[in-house]
């Protein structure tokens, strides 16, 4: 099974802000699209290309907010449409044999979703580029497939505050709720990411999952092969 690399989990981030931005309290496809804008790499800087301007975009979303009181839950509930693009991105990364789900399977998704069905928002936003859809889509098929341990060299602040709030929600839901990473997932992120500020954020948390007793073996083993990876990265 494929994983989400480290920029696909900040479109889930960010789509979370970008929900909330724009005065809803769920995550759409449309959020998805927005925060790609938002992302570092082939897929936002595509649609950036193309002629998408995330100013617009939140404001062409935030007129066509529902009126109303804001539900009391904490997080933006995710919607049937906005967890369908998420199967149909890790389809389409197996389909393409890409060992990760990257922000281009999610954005070719989109461009599914809004070609075969009436995407509401989605549609409407897409259809405020002067790119055709089946040219962007050409576009992001070009894009080479990710690596499944690249690195980046220096993330951005926004990429690091949002790692950091991502893995402050986790500690506070104790990686317990199925809308946050669990503990390997948030160390595979760090380590991947190339966001070494972080990794001393991590200690306690890498120490307690290796030698805790309630700890399996499995979980054990996929800590120490992601360290593994990293040594093996800093020492080439």
């Amino acid at each position: 099974m494929q994983r989400y690399d480290d920029r696909a989990r900040l479109v889930f981030h960010f789509a979370r802000e970008e929900s909330e931005a724009t005065g809803e309290h769920r995550v759409s496809p449309a959020h998805l699209l927005l925060a790609l804008l938002r992302t570092e790499g082939g897929a936002g800087e595509l649609l950036a290309a193309a002629g998408a301007s995330l100013t617009d975009w939140r404001g062409a979303l935030k007129a066509q907010a529902p009126a109303g009181p804001r539900p009391s839950s904490d997080a933006p509930m995710i919607t049937p449409d906005a967890r369908r693009v998420m199967e149909t991105a890790a389809e389409l990364a197996r389909r393409q044999r890409s060992v990760v789900v990257a922000p281009q399977h999610i954005l070719l998704a989109l461009l599914t979703l809004a070609q075969k069905e009436a995407a509401g928002d989605l549609r409407r936003l897409l259809a405020r580029l002067p790119t055709p859809l089946e040219v962007l889509r050409e576009r992001v098929l070009a894009l080479p497939l990710p690596a499944a341990d690249s690195r980046r060299e220096g993330l951005t602040e926004e990429s690091l505050r949002a790692l950091r709030e991502m893995i402050q929600r986790a500690q506070e839901a104790d990686f317990r709720s199925p809308e946050v990473p669990s503990r390997a997932e948030i160390l595979g992120i760090i380590l991947t990411s190339g966001a070494e500020p972080l990794l001393g954020d991590l200690e306690p948390l890498v120490y307690g999952r290796l030698t805790g007793e309630t700890v399996d073996e499995a979980e054990k083993h996929l800590l120490l092969t992601q360290l593994l990876a990293l040594a093996l990265h800093r020492s080439a």
